[in-house]
């Protein structure tokens, strides 16, 4: 699960580094990049040195100044805003978040239900629909608070923090900027001379 996570935020942060320009997609690959090294660092092979080095020529590389140059600096005036940004990153953070709040005790079935959820909800969230908003507002927040029941302790704990958040993210009145058809008002036909 934590794999999926990273490859998730990884194209995610990428794309959004690549298209968009913009400066979060640098800072989420480097987040990514220092999760990754961590992660490498608990069990010590051979490969943990190849990644330690390729990490830090990518910090590197993200932290530079040179991409400063590529990166936009100031905001778009038709951004959608921080919390519609959030929780269509929900379907991205998801499996990540999950899978390291469960890496002691090891993912079952419920965590992939809860990441399904969340992952569905988010993407039909980004597309616009009210399905998607209602399921990160009502389904995310009971199947995380179903899995903290089952998981106790500090994963218990994250996993139904997480779906909260996420659930009082979606009831904000900025949230329902996705699903609010903006339909501008048209000219009346203009009547052709025969």
């Amino acid at each position: 699960m934590i794999a999926i996570g990273l490859i998730i935020v990884g194209i995610t942060c990428l794309v959004g580094l690549l298209l968009a320009r913009a400066p979060w997609g640098r800072w989420g690959l480097g987040a990514g990049v220092v999760v990754a090294m961590g992660l490498a660092s608990v069990g010590m092979s051979p490969l943990t040195w190849a990644t330690y080095v390729l990490g830090s020529v990518a910090i590197v590389g993200l932290a530079g100044p040179w991409l400063r140059l590529w990166t936009r600096h100031h905001r778009l005036a038709d951004a959608p805003g921080p919390i519609v940004i959030a929780l269509a990153s929900v379907a991205a953070v998801a499996p990540l978040y999950v899978g390291l709040a469960v890496a002691i005790s090891g993912a079952g079935w419920l965590e992939w239900f809860v990441v399904t959820v969340a992952v569905v909800g988010s993407a039909l969230y980004g597309k616009g629909t009210t399905l998607g908003m209602w399921i990160l507002r009502v389904g995310v927040p009971i199947a995380a608070l179903l899995d903290a029941a089952s998981l106790g302790g500090p994963a218990g704990v994250l996993v139904g923090m997480g779906g909260i958040l996420v659930g009082v993210f979606a009831w904000l009145p900025a949230a329902s900027k996705t699903t609010t058809v903006i339909a501008p008002v048209l000219p009346e036909p203009i009547e052709r001379k025969r």
